[in-house]
């Protein structure tokens, strides 16, 4: 599993220290900067010890960061808790030959390595795939046996290969690069990235992901500015404060009883016309308050994957 790893161009280590031991800290140290974890599941991990409990204690850790896949390498349930997608290779057997190649082939195994691309993309994997082909591999040598054996022949052949071609399908280095610079959760991307490689290696992992767009909204704030005519006669304070003060009155009305929201407020094109009164130097005040407001808009989102 780890040579198909590396043969996929991802950076990986093999965590070799014991849980719970002396180098136990430094291990979920590097765990920590991982972007994804591969935990491999076993009776051994399931154990009533205190090293299966301390690489249960990570395994669960990791889940919850997101950023974790598991692996069964035998026949056994995680512990509660453990939400992760699971890759089931309990059955898998290293580099098969003869007919075990060509009815299981290493699809179980392509499905790891694809997950854990996802993840190191940060995005949600697909699940696995492996299962459901190795069915249809399965139900194509039933139907090969059944048949006319002429027209089984011709149909085990046909069915085989395309079968055949599906499984090995591995994409072209276009479509790889395609895939990796996805955008997380850009349900728009992928709709494009199908469009561009309809037959694509992952046309089924884009699908899922579309299929389990999760939609809704979010507000943002638009920032616009309304103008109110001011006039400020002598009699109730003809000075700049007092206009500054009449300028936010009028602006905090300009939006009340809606969801906007006032920044602030400057008086532009200020003239003073002042008269002598009484002997009284009196100003009247006239010019623009300029209200800086926000004004909350909705805009509908649709996520596809994290």
């Amino acid at each position: 599993m780890l040579d198909a790893l590396v043969a996929a161009d991802l950076i990986v280590w093999g965590e070799t220290a014991v849980p719970g031991g002396p180098e136990w800290a430094k291990a979920l140290e590097r765990t920590a900067k991982a972007r994804c974890l591969v935990v491999c599941w076993s009776a051994a991990a399931l154990a009533n010890t205190d090293e299966a409990a301390a690489f249960r204690a990570a395994a669960l850790d990791g889940c919850a960061q997101n950023k974790t896949i598991g692996v069964l390498f035998e026949q056994v349930s995680p512990p509660e808790g453990f939400g992760c997608t699971l890759y089931d290779l309990s059955g898998w057997r290293c580099e098969p030959q003869g007919w075990r190649k060509w009815l299981i082939g290493d699809a179980h195994l392509r499905d790891v390595v694809a997950a854990a691309k996802s993840k190191q993309a940060n995005r949600d994997p697909a699940p696995p795939s492996a299962p459901r082909k190795l069915l249809m591999r399965q139900l194509a040598v039933l139907f090969s046996a059944t048949v006319v054996p002429l027209v089984a022949v011709i149909s085990f052949t046909d069915v085989a290969l395309n079968f055949q071609g599906r499984i090995a399908a591995r994409p072209s280095d276009e479509e790889q690069a395609a895939w990796d610079k996805l955008p997380a959760g850009d349900c728009e991307a992928l709709r494009r990235f199908v469009s561009s490689f309809p037959n694509g290696a992952y046309r089924d992992q884009a699908d899922v992901l579309i299929g389990a767009a999760r939609k809704g909204t979010r507000t943002e704030w638009r920032r616009t500015t309304l103008e109110e005519e001011i006039y400020l006669p002598h009699s109730a304070g003809g000075t700049k404060a007092h206009a500054q003060k009449e300028g936010a009155r009028r602006c905090a009305m300009l939006i009340q009883g809606t969801e906007s929201r006032l920044i602030g407020t400057t008086m532009r094109q200020v003239r003073q016309d002042c008269q002598f009164i009484d002997g009284k130097h009196l100003c009247d005040w006239r010019g623009t308050a300029a209200c800086e407001i926000e004004e909350p808009i909705e805009i509908k989102t649709e996520r596809c994957g994290d």
